[in-house]
């Protein structure tokens, strides 16, 4: 395989300093120099996917985060809708959707207790 020489005047216009100096070491030791550039780039590229493949593994950690929602009732039997917002079993918010709704005097809620009472452990 024959060696490809880059010309020094190309190099010094279209290079940074500091490559410019490459270019001509490179010139002065043939392929050697551009062996060497080619293997470190070749080990920093190595080592900057590697570096960020382990920050995405530790980042990827899976929660469970959901939305719902329940309408959540008085005493004086007045009810709202609320977004229940979920992040791996517990509450971390809610939001009122609607107004206050008074439902009459013999209204009962039909709910069982535990449907009343659960926030986050949908089951």
């Amino acid at each position: 395989m024959k060696p490809v020489i880059i010309n020094c005047d190309t190099c010094k216009k279209i290079l940074p300093e500091n490559i410019k100096i490459l270019c001509e070491e490179c010139h002065k030791g043939g392929n050697q120099m551009i062996q060497k550039i080619i293997v470190v780039s070749f080990v920093i590229m190595i080592f900057v996917a590697g570096s960020i493949g382990a920050y995405n593994l530790i980042q990827e950690e899976e929660h469970n985060y959901y939305t719902w929602t329940k309408a959540i009732c008085n005493t004086y039997n007045e009810c709202a809708d609320y977004e229940i917002i979920c992040l791996d079993g517990e509450m971390i918010d809610m939001n009122q959707l609607s107004d206050r709704l008074y439902m009459g005097d013999g209204w009962v809620d039909r709910r069982s207790t535990e449907q009343i009472e659960m926030w986050c452990d949908l089951k």
